[in-house]
């Protein structure tokens, strides 16, 4: 087989399984919104640079960690969890699972990020 038939095989393997993979992140009726407002947009971007490596479902450091949640998708749509407890656990951490950031996020970052977790 060419160089040339193999990459261009490649490439549509590539192209069907995209899709599958983005859908598998987000099932339907998962909850998961898309972002709308500059805030969301924002709290999208910094969860992908911050809280991805242990927040995303494509990832094993959550396994190696043996974190109970991973995704966070819907984690904000739960009884009982509203924007203070999102705020004190991530400004806080959870003793022996996860670190707190009250020293790191700014104020608006942290804004952001709730903006976006709330519609995840």
């Amino acid at each position: 087989m060419s160089a040339h038939i193999t990459a261009g095989l490649f490439v549509l393997a590539f192209a069907i399984v995209s899709p599958v993979t983005a859908a598998a992140q987000f099932p339907p009726g998962s909850g998961a919104g898309k972002p709308q407002t500059d805030a969301e947009l924002r709290g999208e971007a910094f969860f992908v640079k911050t809280c991805i490596l242990c927040h995303g479902p494509t990832t094993g450091q959550a396994r190696v960690l043996k974190l109970g949640i991973t995704d966070l998708i819907g984690f904000a749509k739960r009884p009982g969890v509203t924007e203070d407890y999102l705020r004190q656990r991530i400004l806080e951490g959870v003793p022996g699972r996860m670190p707190g950031y009250k020293y790191t996020y700014t104020p608006a970052e942290l804004d952001n990020l709730i903006a976006y977790l709330k519609i995840r």
